[in-house]
C-alpha cells in the first residue's frame, strides 16, 4: 500500500512517515523525512566531526541506516532522538576509522556547513563575527564534547534526549553539558579579552 498517496506530506509527522517506511518501504515517505532532516543532520555532522567532506559521506550513511532500520524504530521515542542516535553512531564509526583527527579547520571551509539563514538571528557583520568565534571555540573541544554541545545548543535537545542518544543517564548528560557550556563561556571570554587587547 502506498501510504504517501493518501497524505499531505507537509502535515504528516515524522513518526507517521518512519512507520510507513518501516512497514511498507514507502520511498515517498522516506524522501520526505530525508528532505526535512538532511540539512540539520549535515550541519550537526560537519560541526561535530570538523570536516565538511566527511560530513557529506556520513550524512549519506545516516540516511542509508534510516532506510535499512526503519522497521526497528520504536515510537516511544521521538524520531529526532532515534535519528541523532544513528548520526552519533555514524560519527563514532568515522572517528574510529580516521583516528578522530580532523584534517582541516572549519574556518577554512566554505559556508555549506552553516545552518540556513532562518536559523540565524541576524545576518549582520557582528553576528557573523560572533558565529565565527563560537564555531572556533566549539572546534577546540574533543569530538564527544562537541557533539554534546551541538545537541544542546544547536539542536536544542533536552537532557533526556541527549542521554538517550549517548546512552547515559539524563543527570550525566546534564552535568556534562553544564560543565562544557561553562568551559565554552570561559573560552569565549578569553577570546573576547584577547581581541580587545589586540585593538
Amino acid at each position: 500500500m502506498d501510504y504517501a498517496a493518501n497524505w499531505d506530506l507537509n502535515d504528516t509527522t515524522d513518526k507517521a512517515l518512519i512507520r510507513a517506511v518501516g512497514a511498507a518501504g514507502d520511498l515517498v515517505a522516506f524522501e520526505a523525512l530525508a528532505q526535512r532532516w538532511d540539512r540539520r543532520i549535515f550541519v550537526f555532522l560537519a560541526k561535530a566531526g570538523g570536516d565538511v567532506e566527511a560530513a557529506a559521506d556520513m550524512r549519506q550513511d545516516v540516511f542509508l541506516r534510516v532506510w535499512k532500520y526503519a522497521a526497528s524504530y520504536n515510537d516511544e521515542y521521538a524520531f529526532s532522538t532515534w535519528l541523532y542516535r544513528i548520526a552519533h553512531n555514524v560519527l563514532h564509526t568515522w572517528r574510529a576509522k580516521s583516528n578522530g583527527h580532523c584534517t582541516r579547520s572549519l574556518d577554512n571551509q566554505d559556508d555549506r556547513w552553516k545552518a540556513p539563514d532562518s536559523y540565524r538571528p541576524d545576518q549582520s557583520a557582528i553576528a557573523s563575527e560572533i558565529d565565527k568565534r563560537v564555531r572556533g571555540a566549539i572546534q577546540r573541544f574533543e569530538v564527544d564534547d562537541r557533539e554534546l554541545l551541538l545537541m544542546r545548543l544547536q539542536a536544542e535537545m533536552s537532557y533526556r534526549e541527549i542521554g538517550e542518544i549517548l546512552g547515559v543517564p539524563e543527570t550525566t548528560a546534564k552535568s556534562r553539558a553544564y560543565k562544557l557550556i561553562a568551559q565554552l563561556r570561559e573560552q569565549l571570554a578569553d577570546m573576547h579579552a584577547a581581541a580587545r587587547s589586540s585593538t
